[in-house]
This record gives C-alpha cells, sequence and structure tokens, in this order.
C-alpha cells in the first residue's frame, strides 16, 4: 500500500525529469502505481491551470498533496450458482464414501476441493473455497462427529456382542 509520503516522493522524482521506468525500479514498486499517481498529478496540473478561481487552486492542491486513495476491494462472490452446488456435491460424496468405507485417511480438504473445481472449469480462488470449507465444517462439525462416533460404537458394540 502506498502511503502519502510515497506518493509525493513519486511526483517530486516525476517533476525532477525521471522517467516511469526509473521511479519504479528506484522505489521498487508497480509501474501501474506509479503511471496512476504520475496521472493523477498531471490531471490536477491541467485543471489548475484552466482555472483561476483561488478556491478551487487551493481545494486542487491539497487533493495533489494529499493521501493516496486505497481503491476499494471488490466484494463480488463467486460462490454462487452452479460452483455452491458442485463444491456441497463434493462434500456430500466425501461423507458418503465415509459411511461406505469407514473413516480413512485420504480425508477432502480445501485444497484437494480447489484443485477439483478448477478442474472442472470453475474459476474460483482458493481462499474462497478454504472459506466456505471451514464453514461448512464447522457447521457440520457436531453433527457428524457425533453420527460417525455412533457408527463407531455401532461398530464395537456389535463385534464384541457377537
Amino acid at each position: 500500500m502506498i502511503d502519502i509520503y510515497m506518493k509525493n516522493e513519486i511526483i517530486t522524482l516525476y517533476r525532477r525529469g525521471m522517467k516511469i521506468k526509473q521511479i519504479q525500479r528506484d522505489l521498487n514498486i508497480s509501474r501501474n502505481t506509479v503511471r496512476t499517481y504520475v496521472r493523477e498529478y498531471e490531471d490536477i496540473q491541467k485543471q489548475i491551470e484552466l482555472t483561476s478561481d483561488q478556491q478551487e487552486i487551493i481545494k486542487l492542491q491539497e487533493k495533489m498533496v494529499s493521501a493516496p486513495i486505497r481503491k476499494g476491494v471488490s466484494n463480488r462472490s463467486v460462490f454462487k450458482g452452479e460452483l455452491r452446488q458442485r463444491f456441497y456435491e463434493l462434500l456430500k460424496q466425501d461423507e458418503s464414501k465415509d459411511l461406505k468405507l469407514g473413516l480413512n485417511k485420504q480425508k477432502l480438504t480445501a485444497a484437494l476441493l480447489h484443485r477439483k473445481l478448477r478442474s472442472e472449469g470453475f474459476d474460483v480462488g482458493i481462499t474462497t473455497i478454504q472459506l466456505a470449507f471451514k464453514e461448512y465444517k464447522d457447521k457440520n462439525k457436531d453433527i457428524k462427529g457425533s453420527k460417525v462416533l455412533s457408527i463407531a460404537y455401532w461398530y464395537i458394540l456389535n463385534l464384541t456382542v457377537n
């Protein structure tokens, strides 16, 4: 994240005649970031040149040297529709496999789920799957744990009785 000092350093170096590529190398930041602040500086400079109102000029100058405004992070949810349905299908398949074969080492993990979904053509990030997987496990922890425990006790009791 760029702070006010870095933003002003970019503008200062640019005003001294340094090229965007050189600023990017010297400050070790993205060229697009440097380009963004240089464009913002140039746009404000043009607005200042076209304005004769002193109050407007002061506002533009303050904007020029103010802290950078961080763009909001996209809050789009891709975990819906077919993806959500397939996610739960895979979890149900794993649970039915556990019931048929008993507990086994090959547990379904968020990483395996992610790889499977990606291989099926879903455009989803690992974090989205990890969060959904954790939410699912937390919600079903007590229910699933008691079912497995009941099955295990039933199995043990049947062995000892017979």
